[in-house]
């Protein structure tokens, strides 16, 4: 054959170009195929037209070759238009595996090309994401998608590359949990994913299996998700967090939460504690998170300096969580500081009921200035007059195990009159006026039968109810109806017989 000229070859690419433009993609085809055939007199632009030729193979749904030109010129040549070319590269395998048009044939040899790919950057990953996004989402899509990646090779860096770039949310920042865990990620992407994960309330069993994945790449924010799902292992977490001279004492004193304070715990606290320059142990010492720990290991040590050790912590119950503040008080009641035991039960009288603080109360209630020697009035006091209903039905349910039986009704009781209190000024429906009307009864009958523990609580309770049906009657004036009008009547008959 004749050899070409360069004019013949501006030649073909021009018609090449025509006829791409005009739907005659056969002859573009062969025209581009001409053109690519002689590199020494298209250098420059050979990453273009290499370019064109996949896309003409594309629009003839050969996806196959397509990805293969590709995927062969970005192996051994690099141009102007690699990052377009590693994008429309990963656009092209994403699309091909949902495409009618591709058969089963093309998409086996995608799949054995896939592995061979040498180029992975993030303009490929990008490209598979726009890919995955064309068209209808459907959870089938996106397993097939995984099942590829994940044969290719490519699957652990496209999650991270993903997951860092928000590539995986449609509708919620929760979506990247639907799914498949990679099988490893860098400590950077195991953060991440702890980080994301704290908003995914909804969602526990998979962001169990997350914490549970992620566990060997140990940081603070995974110390912190553990405790809030209550894993076992966030203590070995914290332990190992300790551990690591790396990370700020106090930062860590914050995330342990108050149920790791076992000796080792305390050991390497005390090590790491001394090895601090002064300057450190200043800026730790006067946190609550050491003051706390300070005093866990007194009471751990039997130390009678434990008393001395809650004084700082007096103010300070509001800085801690529910189950620091239980151990806040059991320590009190242990060193005798019955004045501040008292005094933080004022404060958080839910705490009252908890299994290991209720038979101490119980047993110091008079020294602690609690009224009339009955903890059930600090819940009285405390909630029921102030309209909030403090102690919820999982409450009741949680105590009625470990107090007596008299108690537990009396908590039951309280717990219907606050609900009561509550529905009293929401009586604008005739439903809820006839709820209002019902509970009231019930309530009026169970008291009649009532054992009280003492008179002062039965005389206290009688003068909230008494209240309660008052203002549910002065709620029932506002609506003049035969119904209201009816149980206006009513209910001025109970607060009489009271």
């Amino acid at each position: 054959p004749l050899k070409l000229s360069s004019d013949r070859q501006r030649l073909y690419r021009y018609l090449a170009e025509l006829s791409f433009k005009g739907g005659d993609l056969k002859t573009a085809l062969k025209y581009y195929e001409i053109v690519l055939a002689k590199p020494e007199y298209i250098k420059g632009i050979e990453d273009y037209l290499t370019l064109q030729k996949s896309w003409v193979l594309i629009n003839l749904n050969r996806y196959s070759e397509a990805i293969k030109v590709l995927a062969d010129y970005l192996k051994t040549e690099s141009g102007q238009l690699q990052d377009v070319m590693s994008h429309d590269l990963g656009k092209f395998m994403a699309e091909s595996l949902n495409i009618k048009e591709v058969n089963r044939k093309q998409k086996i040899a995608i799949k054995e090309l896939s592995k061979n790919i040498e180029v992975k950057s993030k303009d490929l990953y990008a490209g598979l994401i726009a890919g995955l996004n064309r068209g209808s989402n459907s959870t089938n899509k996106q397993k097939s998608f995984e099942g590829f990646l994940i044969y290719s090779g490519m699957y652990d860096t496209f999650y991270a590359y993903a997951l860092t770039n928000n590539s995986f949310q449609k509708k919620s920042p929760c979506d990247f949990l639907d799914w498949k865990l990679p099988s490893s990620v860098t400590p950077e992407v195991a953060n991440l994913m702890v980080k994301k994960s704290f908003k995914c309330d909804k969602h526990q069993i998979k962001v169990k299996r997350l914490a549970k994945f992620v566990a060997n790449h140990q940081s603070l924010e995974l110390a912190l998700l553990q405790e809030k799902l209550g894993l076992s292992n966030v203590c070995a977490t914290i332990l190992n967090l300790l551990t690591n001279e790396t990370e700020e004492l106090s930062k860590v004193l914050r995330t342990a939460g108050s149920h790791c304070h076992n000796e080792k715990y305390q050991m390497i606290y005390l090590k790491r504690w001394q090895a601090l320059s002064p300057e450190k142990k200043l800026s730790v010492k006067n946190t609550v998170e050491a003051m706390y720990l300070r005093a866990v290991v007194a009471f751990e040590a039997n130390d009678t300096n434990l008393g001395l050790a809650l004084v700082p912590l007096e103010q300070k119950l509001s800085s801690f969580g529910p189950s620091q503040k239980r151990n806040l008080l059991v320590m009190a009641f242990t060193a005798n500081k019955l004045t501040l035991a008292g005094k933080w039960l004022k404060e958080s009288p839910d705490l009252l009921y908890h299994r290991r603080i209720y038979p101490l109360a119980m047993n110091n209630t008079k020294k602690m200035g609690l009224v009339h020697n009955d903890p059930i009035l600090v819940f009285l006091r405390e909630d029921i007059t102030s309209n909030n209903i403090g102690f919820s039905a999982k409450d009741l349910k949680r105590v009625k195990n470990y107090v007596s039986k008299e108690v537990y009704q009396n908590l039951k009781l309280y717990r219907e009159l606050a609900v009561l209190k509550w529905e009293a000024a929401r009586m604008k429906t005739l439903y809820n006026q006839d709820r209002f009307f019902f509970k009231t009864k019930r309530m009026v009958k169970n008291m009649e039968s009532h054992r009280w523990l003492n008179t002062d609580l039965k005389e206290r309770f009688t003068r909230i109810f008494k209240g309660t049906l008052q203002n549910g009657t002065r709620t029932l004036n506002r609506h003049q109806t035969e119904i209201s009008k009816t149980l206006k009547g009513v209910l001025e008959k109970w607060v009489a017989s009271l």
